[in-house]
């Protein structure tokens, strides 16, 4: 993997994201079609997925970079039921995030800061009894092309 030529489609906008990671951890693209997502404005504690586990359950993580480690980040946000991870930067340019340590085979990439910014001001903003920040919103993959290359045939 390694790319950056994906992208997911919030609000009519495209957003491109880096994909560093390898097998077993699956691609992004395999969430085609729409996804709800849950936008923690944190650094991806284990603490902030848990207070939004009920909405996160189903849904793809987002967090900003920051603090902890990126591995952390993913191990949080899977273990608290989000089915992939997006982190957005805290600063311009581009994340190579390391995949040592992360136990899920659950897409796990990240985005520009710009984008991240993006996203929180085209969702909904909500705040937990306890003051966490998290949005929440909608985003879409187009489906991966499909093959024209016809099924072998057997001859018997």
């Amino acid at each position: 993997m390694g790319g950056t030529g994906d992208y997911v489609e919030v609000a009519g906008k495209k957003l491109f994201y880096t994909d560093s990671t390898s097998a077993p951890i699956q691609a992004l693209t395999t969430l085609a079609g729409e996804q709800q997502f849950v936008y923690v404005d944190t650094a991806g504690n284990a603490e902030d997925f848990a207070a939004v586990k009920d909405i996160l359950t189903g849904k793809i993580a987002i967090c900003n970079r920051g603090s902890i480690a990126f591995t952390d980040k993913g191990n949080n946000a899977i273990s608290n039921g989000a089915i992939a991870l997006i982190v957005a930067n805290n600063e311009a340019g581009t994340i190579s995030m390391a995949t040592d340590g992360y136990n899920y085979t659950a897409p796990y990439v990240s985005m520009l800061q710009a984008d991240g910014e993006y996203i929180k001001a085209s969702s909904e903003k909500h705040t937990t009894d306890s003051g966490l920040v998290y949005y929440t919103g909608t985003m879409t993959w187009a489906l991966p092309p499909l093959s024209t290359t016809p099924p072998p045939t057997t001859t018997l």
